[in-house]
Formats: structure tokens, C-alpha cells, sequence
């Protein structure tokens, strides 16, 4: 199976301006994503790891080419995230696709690669949101392309947040089965999910990176 790990970033982010490139350990946030997507990548030949931008973000376009990171900007709106991840899916004609956010700058291949086994194995839908077991900022979801096509058709609304009605509200995961879709969700036996490591302002990023140092 052919699986996009499509990683969402913009370089005009509202809370902190920038936080993508700001840096932890001598990488940038979005580096760190990067990274472990392509580590996870190793284990599955068939799939391809792509920085998903807006069309008009040049400053994301720019340190991406240099840092030789990949890219693909639809000519979609921006605030249109569920359109974003479909058209790539459309444009590099995968079978499936996972969603992470360039600001999870600790979410581990490990998480990846499960995500990535559960597509391979049939499943319309994974993701570590709809029970959380782990930290806020180990988000992943993932969707066939069929399951795409599905949640495209059916959150008219706030598009911005793929999947964000779909894990809150029961009766449309019950609606997504009664229609024939697989579902399957990423647990952390240990959970800590207590802990917050996403980084949304400029006091966020610092508390890391003084964390970071410290280990």
C-alpha cells in the first residue's frame, strides 16, 4: 500500500509566529518531525514523507528546499486542511495517508510505524486522538483514501481540524462503521497523558528546550 506521511506546517502559525523553525537541541521543530517520519519511512518501502504547505507560505517553501526536505503546496485555501491532505493524496496517487503537525516535535517513528501498520492492515481510520493515552503533542491520525474521501463529505465545517468532530462525537465513528469503514486506535499502555509536549507559544518553546538541554 502506498501511504503519504504528509506533515501539515505554515511558517505564519497565529499564537507564535515562526515556531516551526525555532530550534531544540540544534534542530528545528520542524526538523525533528521530519526526521522521525523518515525514520519510519524505512520500515515501509512504499511510502513517502511530505511537508503539506500552503500555496502561498514562500517562507516554508524556501527552508524547506534548503534543508532538502520535500514539499507539496495544493492550490487549496489554507484554512482547508482536509482539502490540503486530499489533494495530495490525489497528486502522488497514494492509498492512504497520515496526518501529523509540524509543532509535535517529539512524536516518535515508533507511533509512526504503528499508524502506518494499521492503513497496511486494512483499517479506514487510526489515530492516538479519539482515546488519548498519550501526551497531547503525540497526535497522529491517519485515513485509506476512501476514509478521506468519507470525512471530505462529511465535516462541511472547520476544516482546519481534519478528524476533530469524527473523534469527538461517537454517533459519526458509529455512522463511519455502519457504512463499512475500519477503525483502530493507537493506545499507550504507560500512559502519561498528563503532559503537554506540542508547542503553541513562545513559553511552551522555551520550557522545552530548557527540558531538552536537561536530559
Amino acid at each position: 500500500m502506498n501511504i503519504l506521511i504528509g506533515i501539515q506546517a505554515r511558517s505564519h502559525s497565529i499564537r507564535f509566529p515562526g515556531k516551526i523553525f525555532k530550534e531544540i537541541g540544534g534542530k528545528s521543530l520542524l526538523q525533528w518531525v521530519v526526521d522521525e517520519a523518515n525514520e519510519a519511512k524505512k520500515e515501509f518501502p512504499n511510502s513517502m514523507v511530505q511537508v503539506l504547505l500552503p500555496f502561498s507560505d514562500q517562507i516554508t517553501k524556501e527552508y524547506c528546499y534548503s534543508h532538502n526536505i520535500q514539499t507539496c503546496a495544493p492550490e487549496v485555501p489554507e484554512d482547508d486542511l482536509i482539502q490540503r491532505y486530499n489533494s495530495a493524496i490525489e497528486i502522488f496517487n497514494m492509498d492512504a495517508a497520515i496526518r501529523l503537525t509540524a509543532d509535535c516535535w517529539k512524536l516518535p517513528s515508533s507511533v509512526i510505524e504503528t499508524g502506518i501498520g494499521c492503513l497496511n492492515d486494512g483499517y479506514d481510520y487510526v489515530s492516538t486522538t479519539v482515546i488519548r493515552t498519550y501526551p497531547e503533542g503525540f497526535d497522529l491520525q491517519g485515513a485509506s483514501r476512501r476514509g478521506w474521501e468519507w470525512l471530505d463529505k462529511h465535516q462541511p465545517k472547520k476544516r482546519e481540524h481534519p478528524f476533530i468532530e469524527f473523534d469527538r462525537n461517537r454517533w459519526i465513528r458509529d455512522l463511519f462503521i455502519e457504512e463499512g469503514f475500519k477503525q483502530s486506535q493507537i493506545c499507550d499502555t504507560n500512559s502519561i497523558i498528563f503532559e503537554k509536549t506540542s508547542i503553541d507559544t513562545l513559553e511552551e518553546y522555551e520550557r522545552a528546550k530548557k527540558e531538552y538541554e536537561l536530559d
